[in-house]
């Protein structure tokens, strides 16, 4: 059964380069260099929870992505460019889920690239928030 949640990330996996490793809310042992990760909520998971909830759904989710270099200076910009291409993938991309009505995602808002140098190889990251917004008709 598809759900809202597979049909992002694989929207996601379709808009990003092959090197780039697209994760479903965890991320499971060490991680690649470039990676995204989805944090998609329990309610994007089953398509009657969401049909079940109201006519109007607006269930936020968000993505952070993630480059690892040992010059900041140089992850802040291949940061910025893998956030764009995500934001390319989702925004007012409109995603079908078994059981449930096409909805459209839609950017709340992002924030600046962070870096992380308490890792040994110097994250930089991007939070980017998201909708996913529906109405029956």
């Amino acid at each position: 059964m598809t759900t809202f949640a597979d049909a992002i990330v694989a929207a996601v996996r379709a808009g990003v380069p092959g090197d780039v490793t697209v994760y479903d809310t965890i991320v499971p042992g060490v991680a690649s260099a470039r990676y995204v990760v989805l944090y998609i909520p329990d309610e994007m998971r089953d398509a009657e929870a969401v049909d079940a909830a109201s006519d109007c759904i607006r269930v936020p989710f968000h993505a952070l992505s993630v480059v690892s270099n040992n010059s900041p200076a140089y992850a802040s910009p291949e940061c910025r460019d893998l956030a764009r291409r995500v934001r390319t993938a989702l925004v007012d991309t409109v995603v079908s889920a078994d059981g449930a009505s096409p909805a459209r995602v839609v950017m709340e808002g992002v924030n600046p690239p962070q870096p992380d140098e308490l890792t040994p190889d110097k994250k930089v990251f991007i939070q980017a928030q998201f909708s996913l917004q529906s109405v029956a008709i």
